[in-house]
């Protein structure tokens, strides 16, 4: 899956590059998702807010917050150098200014629906390369933590732990959502707070799994009979 916001203060455009988006995403077997800002205010409160996104095409020309200055506050503020950005203008006079924002690529107004189309491509290719990583932000940091590494999930309120191998992460979120940034087939729920990598079940009874760490993590009786069912296949598979 591919998460696209589209941020610009003109609804022309803004729409322009959603319907090209929308017509493509027939096109191809990706998932995109699409989100659309009117304001760089806007964008930067929900990204500070832990909402993620691959790829951003930003219109640098923006009332109050610019482009430049989401950028910036995605690289420095975020620390995050993963987010691809596409910059939407009617000039070439700010080359200087996003050198340090290092964009993937710039766009000139009116829209070209081939650039845009050859952009997300290339940002598919690129996501490929590293979709073997779970993406979250700590205290205003941007962190990219091997899937195979990953123990399981706890929900702790509005924070979500990661249990890795090597350390513990805390984030804001909800454990409901972590599925859908993760393979289906290696990570399931065993209770309503956790949410574990198959890969790292030591053992496991009606009850309870022990996972490679030790921790013994409780199985509810609301997902007892998915949870034995999925576990006894996964090592039928495996044997």
């Amino acid at each position: 899956m591919l998460r696209i916001a589209i941020c610009d203060d003109d609804q022309y455009i803004c729409a322009e590059v959603e319907r090209i988006i929308i017509e493509y995403r027939k096109q191809v077997s990706e998932e995109l998702t699409i989100d659309v800002f009117s304001s760089g205010e806007e964008l930067c409160r929900v990204l500070s807010e832990e909402e993620m996104f691959d790829l951003i095409f930003l219109d640098i020309e923006m009332k109050q917050v610019s482009g430049v200055e989401v950028g910036r506050f995605i690289r420095e503020t975020l620390h995050n150098d993963i987010l691809q950005i596409i910059y939407i203008s009617g000039k070439d006079s700010y080359y200087q200014q996003l050198f340090d924002v290092r964009p993937m690529h710039f766009i000139h107004k009116p829209i070209d629906a081939d650039k845009v189309r050859k952009d997300i491509d290339k940002a598919i290719e690129l996501f490929g390369k590293l979709g073997n990583t779970f993406c979250f932000l700590q205290n205003n940091s941007f962190y990219r933590k091997p899937i195979k590494d990953i123990i399981y999930f706890e929900a702790h309120g509005r924070q979500v732990k990661l249990v890795g191998v090597d350390e513990e992460y805390s984030f804001y979120g909800r454990i409901k959502e972590i599925p859908e940034k993760l393979p289906k087939s290696q990570f399931l729920f065993i209770h309503k707070s956790f949410f574990i990598n198959y890969h790292h079940v030591k053992r496991f009874n009606n009850q309870e799994v022990t996972m490679s760490n030790d921790k013994i993590l409780p199985i509810s009786r609301a997902n007892k009979d998915e949870v034995l069912n999925f576990l006894l296949e996964s090592e039928k598979e495996e044997n």
